[in-house]
């Protein structure tokens, strides 16, 4: 009686494993290797994460035909509503807000706008070495007085350059200058330091060129995306094709 037990129990006992072996032989070898890639991707670095630090950067251009470039920026740039000029910015709190007459942007963002003078007279001469003095800190007094709300009478001469260096834009010599300028005023009516990084050249005779990024915060991460953007035109600037 106890052989025909013991020989019974065995004979359950292969069948168990028979039963387990099989389970694991019908899990196709392929969907273990890729859970177990999952999991130590999952562990090491999250997807997230390797895509975001991987992915490309979109660039828009803006063709500028009188001056036969293309200039890069960000596709991430959003235009500033109700305006003529070319104007972006990193971030922004617009519609209701601004009809309502509240403030449509955080002047802590990044702010990037493009411009170009054009003059009629060939005897009026552009000297690159002082293009931003001369010509466009009137242009910029209007930009930073609708963004920080920078009064009328005040004097934009309130500047310091850090940076002024040579560059060269596809054969065309140009400048990169940086600095700070103060505008506006504070919740305790002190100036903003608005810090700025502006790329000028003069591709055509008597028609400057200028970009012109800023922001008055001084956080380290918003001060690199305003380098970031200021100088994509040093790397991604192209010849205007029609």
């Amino acid at each position: 009686m106890k052989k025909h037990i013991c020989i019974i129990c065995l004979a359950a006992l292969m069948l168990t494993g028979c039963g387990s072996t099989a389970s694991q032989d019908n899990t196709p070898a392929s969907d273990n290797t890729a859970g177990n890639s999952a999991s130590a991707d999952a562990q090491d670095t999250p997807a997230d994460d390797k895509k975001d630090e991987n992915a490309e950067e979109e660039i828009v251009y803006s063709d500028v035909y009188d001056i036969k470039f293309s200039i890069p920026r960000p596709a991430s740039l959003k235009k500033m509503p109700y305006t003529m000029d070319t104007v972006y910015v990193t971030e922004t709190l617009w519609d209701e807000d601004f009809v309502d007459g509240k403030r449509s942007y955080d002047a802590k963002e990044v702010v990037y706008f493009q411009d170009r003078l054009f003059y009629n007279n060939d005897n009026i001469e552009c000297n690159l070495d002082s293009l931003l003095e001369d010509h466009f800190l009137k242009d910029i007094d209007v930009m930073l007085r609708d963004y920080y709300d920078k009064s009328t009478n005040e004097d934009i001469s309130r500047y310091t350059i850090d940076e002024n260096t040579e560059e060269d834009f596809l054969g065309t010599p140009a400048r990169r200058i940086s600095g700070t300028i103060k505008a506006g005023y504070d919740s305790d009516g002190e100036y903003i330091d608005v810090h700025f990084v502006a790329h000028l050249c003069i591709p055509e005779t008597n028609r400057p060129f200028m970009t012109f990024t800023c922001t008055a915060s001084n956080d380290k991460e918003k001060l690199d995306t305003m380098t970031h953007i200021a100088d994509l035109i040093t790397t991604k600037i192209k010849k205007y094709e029609p």
